[in-house]
Formats: structure tokens, sequence, C-alpha cells
């Protein structure tokens, strides 16, 4: 989630209760898909957007199906949100309604670290100024500790490659190159040990997330990973999904 809380309001709970019956479920039971619902929606989108619950294309409803976690008919849990106002039509889309409190919060989070950045360069110039920083001379007492001319542990298997080909699927797709930077190595680390996700799975879903327009926002390989099982379950090409132990995505 893209701010460290949620806000559940008084006057939740008698549109929770009305959710209930409109649904035929428990009051709580409503109450806690709602949480789901808000808590999904905060994460949905690129983090350096305000977050707008705005779920665009085809597949919106299906999206917030999963998020809501309802098994039941899709088109009566989309009837019964609008009714108690927690979802209405977008001209592309559908859009989650209740995220508008967060807009103040989220920019003045994302000025604050803004601001907080531009302090730290300004300490960087000046330390620079004057001669070495205290950070780098102690970067420079760790690494002698550690010894800076030993060689490097090996990458894991398949490493360089499966970078590469990635690498070359951007290229060619978006017509830009693409830097493999530390978040990406993080992302994909994360899909190949934690989600299990074989190296031709996680190209095949990313050249279908860089070529078709009913995606989520996906623009770098974080943003894979963080959408992975939206993008898998509507890949056109699934190898082995019955195989894969794939966890919900949460956000920054």
């Amino acid at each position: 989630m893209r701010l460290p809380y949620l806000q559940v309001a008084d006057e939740v709970d008698p549109k929770a209760q009305a959710l209930a019956g409109l649904l035929g479920i428990h009051r709580q039971r409503a109450k806690g898909m709602l949480q789901e619902l808000w808590t999904s929606a905060l994460s949905w989108g690129h983090e350096s957007e305000v977050p707008n619950g705005v779920v665009e294309g085809q597949a919106a409803l299906a999206i917030i199906v999963g998020w809501c976690e309802w098994e039941g008919d899709a088109t009566r849990l989309q009837q019964a949100l609008q009714i108690c106002g927690f979802l209405e039509v977008h001209a592309s889309g559908l859009r989650v309604r209740g995220l508008s409190r967060y807009a103040g919060a989220f920019a003045k989070r994302r000025n604050d670290r803004e601001r907080l950045q531009s302090l730290r360069h300004r300490s960087d110039v000046v330390g620079t100024s004057r001669g070495k920083t205290e950070t780098e001379t102690y970067t420079e007492k760790k690494k002698k500790q550690k010894g800076a001319g030993a060689p490097a542990a090996p990458p894991p298997p398949g490493w360089p490659e499966l970078v590469e080909q990635l690498q070359a699927a951007y290229s060619s797709t978006v017509q830009q190159p693409y830097t493999f930077g530390a978040r990406d190595g993080i992302a994909l680390a994360k899909l190949r040990n934690e989600v299990k996700a074989p190296d031709d799975v996680i190209l095949g879903v990313w050249r279908s997330a860089l070529t078709s327009g009913q995606w989520p926002k996906v623009r770098d390989v974080p943003g894979l990973a963080q959408h992975w099982n939206v993008l898998l379950a509507n890949a056109s090409e699934r190898p082995r999904v019955a195989l894969l132990a794939v966890d919900r995505p949460r956000g920054a």
C-alpha cells in the first residue's frame, strides 16, 4: 500500500450492513471485503501517482472481484457495491470510491520524501566541496574491513541471461533501452525465489504486459512483481500456471 494506514469511518458500518443484505452474507464479511477493496485500490497504479481508485480496461470487474475474494456472480457484486456507494462506472473502467481522503496525505508524504532527498543532495555537495564526507569515509572503512579486493560471489544460474532477455524484450517493444537497477534485482529475486516462477514464465508475462493495453500500468520489473497475479491470470499463454505458488501482490 502506498500509504501506511487505512481509514475506516463510522459511516461505513450501516453501508456495510446494507451491502451484506444485498449479497446475502454476514456484516463482518462485508466489512472485511470493503477493507480489502480499499487496501488493494490504494496499492493500484504506479507508486509515484496519487491513488484515485480507477481500474481501467475490460478486466476491471474481474480484478475487483479478486480483491473482494467474492465467489458469487460478478455482476451482482458490482451492482451491490454501486448501490451502497462504494463503486462507480468510470470512462475507462471502474472506480473504487472513498480514496479521495488520501490525496492530501499522499501528496504530503511524497513532498516530504522529495524534500529529504534534496537535503541529502545538498549535504553531499557540501561534503564533497570540503573533501570526503563522513559517509564516504565510513564506506571506505567498511570496504577495507571486508576486503575490497575480494572477488564477488557468482550470480545465480541463468540470472544474466534472464536479465538480458527482459531488457531485449523491453527495448524491442518500447523502443527504448531498459536500465536494470537494484530495485529490479530485488523484484526479480522475489519472482524466482518466493513465487517460484520459472524464467520462461517471467519472460512471457513480461512480454504480454508490455504489448497489451488491458494490463495494469507495468513500467518496470518491480511493477511486474507487484501485479503478478493479475498479469498471470490474464496472460494469453499460461504455461504451467497450475504449478506456480503465486502470492497476492502488495504495494509499497
